[in-house]
Order: structure tokens, then C-alpha cells, then sequence
């Protein structure tokens, strides 16, 4: 039987390994590295085994490759921050800028290029990884502790992120999986089926992607997913959203929200029949196409091009420190909040 643990290499005089989760036919493989999911086997109609999230052969091209996110765990917060900068407690804290003039996804150095410490690695199906990040680190007080845990059922995975601070601070974790339902190395998505639980959503202002602050509805355009359709079914420049960002690139709002887990997406692979579906506690859902692949080289030599996966981020909304009329994503001193995602996997013929 292969390893459930194989040492990957090193970062900064650090190990870094990879653990091999399974139960039943389901199988993942997470990295400490960045809490990455790095594979994903799950089984079609057929029984064939599919390897459905993209990413890299070697931890060499994860460090080198950091813009992409492949499978990383995002921190300390995901999406944008305008002006890569926020106020709290009537302080003003300046984060790393590297999306001029914003902070995406907290700078260059974010959570998926840590080494992360190993807790617990149980039942050969249970992984739980824990971070501490320094008071100020990429600009953000309080100093934080994180954990990351992954369980491998017959029927999915579940990713639970926990954190603490001694300071208040925001805390909007998520993991950044891209997801080719029909093989990471299949080409585009555009013909999954989606289908969101999400009524509204937050449009952008420009090409950067930075929301404007508002709640708009989705009837009568292309970002209504309320009924199941193909991803590339409405895609079109026409509509000035999928203008700016070439494609999905947008923040949808939970409708049944309410701080207990619930179905947010469920997502269809045309060839395969494999039927994700995501439920999550957080209140939005951010949906990426992936518009900004251009020629990369994944497992096996595969070529993500283009829309070759798509992304499914459980997190608060955009920018949401900045925007009183979002739902806060503040982690107020002493506190504890857990944030969980389950990915369930079934078949549709």
C-alpha cells in the first residue's frame, strides 16, 4: 500500500510532507505546505478514478508559482482589501499591496506558502494542520492561530479552519481549489453545470475586481445560477461584470445564510457525471473561472489554459472591513470562530 505519509521536500530548512487521506474509493492528498490540497480522486459513472482539482507535481513549482493558488489555503484574508488598507479600533493598519493599489488575497507571503505545523495525522482519513501568525504579519493585528483540518469520508471532504487572537483582527480563511470535474488535465469548464444558492451578488468597480459595496440582484442577468445551467451558457462580454473580468470572477451572497452549514453550490461535470455538491457556514461563495490561466503546466505535464478550472471560495465578501453593510469578517479578542466547507461528491448519469 502506498505511504500515507512521503516527505516532499523542504522550505526554509522546514519539512514539508505530503499526507495521503482516504476512505472508501476517495482519496486527497494534503501538503503542509500551505494546507494545499495537492489531489483529489473521486469516482465517475464508470467507476474510473478521477484526479478533479488542479495543481503541480513538485513543491518547487507550488513555491514558484504562488499567483495561482492552486489549492492553498488563503489568509489571513481572502479576496481584495481596497487600498490595501483598513480601520479598526480607530487604528489603521497598511497590508502588503500586490494588486495595485489592493491587497489580494493578504500579499505575496499569504498562508499558502507557509509551512504549516502537523497536530495530528489519525485513521488514515483525518489531518489536522495549526499556524501561528505573528501580531502584524502582512499587516494585520493580533497575533493568530490557526488551524486547518481535513476529513476524508466515502462521500467527500470536509475542510474545517479554526482561529484565535489575542488582538481583535479580521479572520476570512478559505482554500482555493480549482476543480475540473471531468480530470484536472480535461481542458475547459465552461460546460459543468452550476447551480448556486445565491439570489444576489457584489459587482465589481473596474477590471481589478474590487467590489463596489453594493447587493444586487441576479435576476434577468448572466450571474443568475439559481437553476442549474452550463457555466459558459451566458458568458458573454455584453454584460459589462464578465467585461471587466473575462469571465466569473465575483462574490455571490449565501440566501440561506445564517451562521449554520448550509448548500451554497453544486457543480456537474459534463463528461463524467461526477456532481459536487459545497455547503458551508461562511456567508458568501466566490465563484472564479480560472479567466487568468495562461499555459500553465500541471500534474502530468497537463496545460491549464483558460477557464481550465473552475473555483469555489466559501468566505465573507469582498473587501467586507471596508464595507459596513457587508457581514463582518472581524475576529474580536480572545474568540474563537470555525469556518467549514464540506465538498460531497456523487454521480448523475
Amino acid at each position: 500500500m502506498e505511504s500515507m505519509t512521503t516527505v516532499w521536500g523542504e522550505v526554509d530548512n522546514q519539512p514539508v510532507y505530503l499526507y495521503t487521506l482516504r476512505s472508501g474509493s476517495l482519496t486527497a492528498v494534503i501538503s503542509n505546505f500551505g494546507a494545499t490540497v495537492v489531489t483529489l480522486n473521486v469516482p465517475d459513472q464508470t467507476g474510473k478514478v478521477v484526479d478533479v482539482v488542479l495543481g503541480y507535481d513538485t513543491l518547487e513549482e507550488y513555491e514558484r508559482n504562488n499567483r495561482a493558488y492552486f489549492g492553498g489555503t488563503i489568509g489571513r484574508c481572502a479576496n481584495r482589501i481596497s487600498n490595501s488598507q483598513f480601520t479598526l479600533d480607530g487604528s489603521v493598519y497598511h497590508l502588503t499591496t500586490n494588486e495595485w493599489p489592493n491587497s489580494l488575497h493578504s500579499g505575496l507571503s499569504g498562508f499558502h506558502m507557509r509551512v504549516w505545523e502537523t497536530v495530528s495525522f489519525t485513521n488514515e482519513n483525518e489531518l489536522t494542520l495549526r499556524l501561528e501568525s505573528p501580531a502584524m504579519d502582512q499587516g494585520f493585528p493580533g497575533n493568530l492561530e490557526i488551524t486547518a483540518s481535513f476529513k476524508v469520508t466515502d462521500n467527500g471532504m470536509t475542510i474545517t479552519y479554526s482561529g484565535t487572537s489575542d488582538a481583535t483582527t479580521i479572520f476570512n480563511p478559505t482554500n482555493h481549489s480549482y476543480f475540473n470535474l471531468n480530470g484536472h488535465k480535461a481542458g475547459s469548464v465552461v460546460d459543468h453545470l452550476l447551480r448556486l444558492q445565491a439570489n444576489y451578488y457584489t459587482p465589481v468597480e473596474n477590471a481589478r475586481s474590487l467590489t463596489t459595496g453594493e447587493i444586487c440582484n441576479v435576476l434577468y442577468t448572466p450571474m443568475d445560477f439559481t437553476r442549474p445551467k452550463t457555466i459558459g451558457s451566458e458568458m458573454t462580454p455584453s454584460f459589462r461584470q464578465l467585461l471587466y473580468t473575462d469571465g466569473y470572477d465575483h462574490n455571490f451572497c449565501i440566501t440561506k445564510y445564517n451562521g449554520d452549514v448550509t448548500e451554497a453550490a453544486q457543480l456537474t461535470g459534463d463528461q463524467t457525471g461526477i456532481r459536487l455538491t459545497l455547503k458551508t457556514n461562511e456567508p458568501g461563495l466566490h465563484l472564479y473561472t480560472g479567466n487568468y490561466l495562461t499555459d500553465d503546466i500541471g500534474k502530468g505535464g497537463a496545460h491549464y489554459y483558460k477557464y481550465a478550472g473552475v473555483s469555489l471560495q466559501p468566505q465573507f465578501y469582498p473587501d467586507a472591513i471596508n464595507h459596513p453593510n457587508y457581514i463582518s469578517p472581524i475576529l474580536h479578542k480572545g474568540e474563537t470562530k470555525a469556518f467549514e466547507t464540506q465538498y460531497l461528491f456523487d454521480c448523475v448519469s
